[in-house]
């Protein structure tokens, strides 16, 4: 007897209902296999037949290297996004403390400046300049003021507070009037 009619005789023989149905189904393909090797001590399989499936069961657990290398690029450009952020919300902190430092050092310096009489001496026509450190943070500050005299009694103040190190930063800058004959 043939082979082939071997395997036709168990495809049949089997509880499928159609030909293709066993040709195509692993269950029945397994079940001829080992019914042709008990009968006949031939497999349909060659001897050295690797099931591709089996194969692909024991590697699927684990990651390839690409997926390792694209999982940890990920992670680097988000972690290298968030500290770029940290370092610049950092930098802004810092530009808004100075500021605000700067602008109560030059509102504590025009009220000073406004309490004078007119012709006191830090009110003389001419630039005037005092060092001031902040007392909550202990930065040193140039405080610089020009006052000029207009010919309707008027006098102009202009302020100018620098950070220090002098000069690597801008001023913050106020203007104020003061008037003689109203004493403001």
């Amino acid at each position: 007897m043939a082979l082939v009619d071997i395997i036709y005789r168990e495809l049949e023989s089997s509880n499928h209902n159609s030909l293709t149905e066993n040709y195509f189904s692993e269950k029945s393909f397994q079940e001829v296999n080992n019914n042709l090797l008990k009968k006949t001590n031939k497999s349909l399989l060659p001897p050295n037949f690797i099931d591709l499936k089996q194969n692909r069961r024991q590697a699927a657990p684990g990651f390839s290297l690409i997926e390792v290398l694209i999982a940890m690029s990920i992670v680097f450009f988000l972690l290298v996004g968030t500290a770029e952020m940290l370092c610049y919300s950092l930098l802004l902190k810092q530009k808004a403390d100075t500021h605000r430092i700067a602008a109560d050092l030059i509102s504590q310096k025009l009220e000073t400046l406004k309490s004078l009489r007119a012709d006191d001496v830090l009110l003389t026509p001419g630039t005037h300049q005092e060092t001031i450190k902040d007392k909550n943070s202990d930065r040193l500050f140039l405080l610089s003021w020009d006052v000029a005299e207009s010919s309707d009694g008027l006098k102009k103040v202009s302020l100018s507070l620098y950070p220090a190190p002098y000069g690597s930063k801008p001023p913050v800058r106020a203007v104020f009037y003061l008037s003689r004959s109203l004493e403001f």
